[in-house]
């Protein structure tokens, strides 16, 4: 049986929405391993003044926080918030902080505030409900100037605010702070989730981005640091990520250099870097229950990222979706020559290391690149900012400003072809992007530069395979123009089924990147492309280093017949699977992991572990279409359609705007005798996936066997 998979859901729905539970607060994380403790911020400040009074000022510091006078920076002096109907209210009572709003049942109920969450330029507040949880209100306080048109509450769904029966309405999963943002906004957490009791017993060590959030537990270092030093004279590593939390140093080394050159390779220490701040900085899902225990890991054996995907990332790798800051600068050519994040970021303030233009001339030389020649535009004026023309905004929760990292060229020409943004137009609203493109070309160097042309490859190679269906010779062409490891992956990613020569020639030399994130989308793509020629592919890949690369490859073997393997492939295989099935229980708190865990059993033929693994998931959210379409398609295999079809009714009222419910309804109506409904389904999902060629096929088969014109 081919089980469908519900893909990998990610961190971040929204980062700084949501937050759980008010007794928990006092409780800390035990630890990490014997002898490595937790020793909280006033223990490492005591040493690291300095650093510490930066880190104070930094919004680290308050990314959540006790409620006081002081941390509340919402107006709570009975002021009532009326939208599409739903009236919120912010009050005090005895010095405590209250809201009235609408309950999980739809009724107006008091609710104490837990703490506070984020400080600018938005401030959001969490309320402790049963099971352990915290929950987070869709209507935040706007901390921004009143004359920037802040200091007012306002909703986060502006157009249509949730209702109590959607999962982001602010009692459901998608504004819980265990599963949704606890390992981001503190420090040390274990989310301790029951599945039996469906409880969380959330643990921190810090109750915001502290040190350790980033060094480590300090305990170690503290031993060493009070004993006799002479004696360990590399204790300093026992903080694990001290000696990695460091920028490269960039200079000019010939004569009439434009860009400054790295001149001190350190890939270890550029490596760290990036993995320290990923895991808070990228949209990602958790793969390890406790990822405090190894801080000096790599990213990609504690998580797994998305790649540039439909809704995330827009086809040239603009940012779309929340995906935050890690994936757009992971296709920019600074990362490529080296720059890393804290080359830009002071890391214990938090702050830029210049201001305005100077940002960037640490690296551009000024005489050249801040200059009209370049810009184009006047000395002071906006235009003549590097980041309005090379990190241009996106607008998240409805205030928060958030500059696109990938720090790319502005291609107007993309604009007209395939419809992505760009900067020119966000600045000159009232132009055409056809204008912008012959503005341009008026420019020297600009987007008529080889280096240009070719990126537009991939960005026409991904737009095709999200609308259209992309040939094996459309990918294969872009690939070499890929400038990043991320965009060779969403490209690898994007391969059709098939057994196609060239396409099989790029998945064999992918095995072999040293990039693990080429890797990693070569893994993910042998759930559609794994062949009797792929098939070695896929096992090489059960023993890649990297925990994120071997699950996927064995995602994609489970199910393979046996014969097809060896004994000793056979028992990697087995050691890989339990590695995939223990990272989805990672996540056990969401459906999604469920599902996943469902579909793994189904494949292994575990009959009674998957239908348990599909009731969870639907016992968490009854409405849950992924979980109803994979134990539909379960009864079917057990020749149980009766017991599958009702759910199967479900999922396409719950997801009218989804495919796969209404092709699997289709076909079970085809399988009762019920062609003419049959066809009503079959055609609904070719509308509304209009390029799956899988859809199309079995709609004109069975419209030919039905003789229906």
């Amino acid at each position: 049986m081919s089980s469908k998979l519900i893909w990998h859901f990610f961190h971040g729905f929204m980062i700084t929405l949501f937050f759980c539970h008010g007794a928990l607060a006092a409780q800390v994380n035990p630890g990490l391993k014997k002898g490595v403790d937790y020793v909280g911020n006033q223990t490492c400040i005591g040493c690291h003044a300095k650093q510490g009074a930066a880190w104070a000022k930094s919004h680290h510091a308050q990314s959540m926080q006790e409620v006081s006078e002081k941390s509340v920076l919402g107006k709570f002096d009975n002021v009532e918030l009326i939208f599409h109907g739903q009236a919120t209210r912010f009050f005090k009572k005895d010095a405590t902080y209250y809201v009235n709003t609408l309950n999980a049942k739809g009724k107006n109920q008091d609710f104490k505030i837990a703490y506070t969450f984020g400080v600018y330029p938005l401030q959001q507040y969490l309320i402790a409900l049963p099971g352990g949880r915290l929950q987070v209100l869709a209507v935040a306080w706007d901390v921004r100037p009143q004359a920037s048109g802040g200091q007012r509450w306002f909703h986060l769904y502006p157009d249509s605010p949730p209702v109590p029966s959607e999962s982001i309405f602010w009692t459901a999963r998608d504004q819980n702070w265990n599963f949704m943002c606890a390992t981001c906004h503190s420090t040390g957490v274990l989310k301790n989730y029951n599945v039996s009791k469906d409880q969380f017993d959330t643990t921190w060590a810090s109750i915001n981005v502290a040190c350790e959030a980033c060094h480590g537990a300090g305990s170690a270092h503290v031993q060493w640091a009070q004993g006799d030093r002479h004696d360990k004279p590399d204790g300093l590593k026992l903080i694990v990520n001290t000696q990695s939390i460091r920028a490269g140093s960039f200079g000019f080394s010939k004569p009439g250099q434009k860009i400054a050159s790295l001149q001190n390779e350190l890939p270890v220490q550029r490596q760290a870097a990036g993995d320290i701040c990923l895991p808070c900085h990228t949209r990602r899902q958790e793969l390890v229950v406790d990822n405090n225990k190894d801080q000096a890991a790599k990213f990609l054996d504690h998580y797994q990222p998305s790649l540039i995907e439909k809704d995330l990332y827009y086809a040239d790798g603009q940012i779309d979706g929340e995906v935050f800051e890690g994936g757009s600068f992971a296709q920019s050519a600074m990362h490529q020559a080296g720059v890393t994040c804290l080359n830009c970021h002071e890391p214990h303030g938090a702050t830029l290391r210049a201001e305005g233009n100077a940002l960037c001339t640490q690296c551009h030389r000024s005489d050249f690149y801040d200059k009209p020649e370049h810009h184009h535009h006047p000395i002071n004026s906006d235009g003549a900012k590097c980041v309005n023309c090379h990190m241009p905004t996106k607008t998240y929760m409805g205030v928060h400003e958030r500059r696109d990292h990938s720090l790319r060229i502005p291609r107007p020409d993309l604009t007209v072809a395939i419809n992505t943004p760009n900067a020119c137009n966000q600045c000159h609203k009232e132009k055409s992007a056809a204008w912008a493109v012959l503005a341009l070309k008026q420019w020297p160097n600009s987007m008529d530069s080889p280096a240009e042309k070719e990126r537009t490859d991939s960005a026409h190679a991904l737009h095709q395979a999200w609308y259209a269906s992309p040939a094996v010779d459309v990918i294969t062409k872009a690939l070499p123009s890929a400038r990043s490891g991320i965009e060779s992956a969403s490209l690898i990613n994007s391969f059709l089924p098939g057994n196609h020569p060239k396409q099989n020639h790029v998945l064999a030399v992918a095995a072999h990147n040293s990039d693990g994130l080429v890797r990693l989308g070569l893994a993910r793509s042998l759930m559609t492309t794994l062949s009797q020629t792929t098939l070695p592919i896929a096992i090489s890949l059960l023993s890649d280093p990297l925990l994120a690369v071997r699950i996927e490859a064995a995602r994609a073997l489970i199910g393979v017949d046996p014969a097809l393997l060896n004994k000793n492939q056979l028992q990697e295989l087995q050691l890989v699977t339990a590695e995939l099935i223990k990272a989805e229980q990672a996540s056990a708190d969401r459906p999604e992991s469920h599902t996943n865990l469902g579909a793994i059993y189904v494949n292994l033929g575990e009959q009674d572990s998957a239908e348990k693994e599909f009731r969870i998931a639907l016992h968490l959210d009854p409405d849950f279409a992924p979980a109803l379409v994979n134990l539909a398609d379960f009864y079917r295999v057990l020749h149980k359609d009766d017991a599958g079809e009702p759910l199967l009714r479900r999922a396409v009222k719950i997801a009218p705007k989804e495919a796969e419910p209404a092709y699997a309804l289709g076909l079970l109506l085809i399988r009762k005798g019920m062609p003419q409904e049959a066809l009503v389904w079959l055609k609904k999902a070719v509308e509304l996936s209009p390029t799956n060629a899988r859809y199309s096929n079995v709609l004109n088969m069975a419209m030919k066997e039905i003789g229906t014109p």
